[in-house]
């Protein structure tokens, strides 16, 4: 990709989110959501997995209480997912969406 155009007449500059827009945090949230689940004798379906892209924890909670029942423990659940996702990514780093350094150069 190698798109060249000026910005429009005003304005100086352009934010990006970075969680998903630039990073590709998706692929880990799907994998670490549902590892995370399995180690809590939870079985998480791909499906399941994709409805939390993009969701806060207030809207995720009530998801988990449905799938897997009042027993389930969220908080601690979603402890384990970012444990799981922070140690891929202090070994891994995190990938960049494809084409994102040719729109940020």
């Amino acid at each position: 990709m190698n798109i060249k155009t000026p910005l429009p007449a005003g304005i100086k500059a352009v934010i990006f989110d970075l969680d998903g827009t630039l990073l590709d945090t998706e692929k880990l949230l799907f994998r670490y959501w549902r590892e995370a689940a399995s180690q809590f004798g939870y079985d998480m379906s791909p499906e399941q997995a994709l409805t939390l892209r993009s969701l806060t924890h207030r809207l995720v909670q009530p998801l988990f209480t449905e799938w897997f029942g009042e027993g389930c423990d969220y908080r601690q659940l979603r402890e384990r997912r970012m444990k799981l996702m922070q140690e891929h990514i202090d070994k891994f780093g995190i990938e960049t969406k494809k084409g994102a350094s040719e729109l940020l150069s």
